[in-house]
């Protein structure tokens, strides 16, 4: 049952044992996530990289010759990953684009890092995988030295435990993308606003909200 195959799952990851993690995309938040997998206590087996941005991939190849390979497409990092982290451009267009033409697997677990795109869109262009196992995280740069705060949605153990290698983990219940027309893009008051008017949440960024009882990642868009 997929219940049982999940407590399957997570009692492996604790270790990360035997597992290929896949990363399609490497910019500096997948850079920053490899790094901190690969110099935490328990790596993963192995990390595939995609080609795109070579500089980067080929540096973190370079820092861990004896896990890091990269792969000569982004359909070759699927077909070697039990995990794929997605980190792909951001937006509706960029993520179609970039997801359309790939045949991910069902036992696959998938780790999404792409700002701006919803649950639907990911179960949409990640079929067969069931959105149960389909995880929308978002580390910062710190994860590198273990130090960042990842908010994930929805709650999913196996993948907390693994993002919990790279620093403190908020899982959420649910993700929403609102709007506020009135505010230009850096306004000096936004974070006073959002932190006073929004219900006395976290400001996790200058596009994340999290909300007071931590159960909603809010994403923004501002006027300019």
């Amino acid at each position: 049952s997929e219940p049982r195959q999940l407590a399957k799952i997570h009692r492996r990851v604790i270790t990360m044992e035997g597992f290929t993690f896949g990363f399609v995309g490497v910019g500096t938040i997948n850079s920053a996530v490899v790094k901190g997998l690969c110099t935490c206590d328990t790596p993963p087996k192995a990390v595939v990289l995609s080609p795109r941005n070579a500089e980067k991939a080929a540096a973190l190849q370079a820092a861990f010759p004896d896990r890091v390979t990269i792969a000569d497409s982004n359909q070759a990092v699927l077909d070697a990953a039990d995990w794929v982290f997605l980190a792909v451009p951001p937006g509706p267009p960029a993520a179609t684009a970039a997801l359309k033409d790939l045949a991910f697997r069902a036992e696959q677990v998938v780790v999404s890092l792409v700002a701006g795109v919803s649950p639907e869109l990911l179960h949409e262009h990640c079929q067969p995988v069931p959105p149960t196992s389909i995880v929308q995280a978002f580390p910062l740069p710190p994860a590198a030295e273990h130090k960042s705060t990842t908010v994930m949605v929805p709650k999913h153990a196996a993948v907390e435990a693994v993002l919990a290698k790279l620093g403190g983990v908020v899982p959420v219940d649910a993700f929403e993308v609102s709007k506020i027309p009135i505010l230009p893009k850096k306004d000096p008051e936004m974070l006073h606003y959002m932190e006073k008017k929004l219900g006395g949440g976290k400001v996790m960024s200058q596009k994340q909200f999290l909300d007071h009882d931590r159960k909603v990642l809010r994403f923004y868009c501002f006027s300019e």
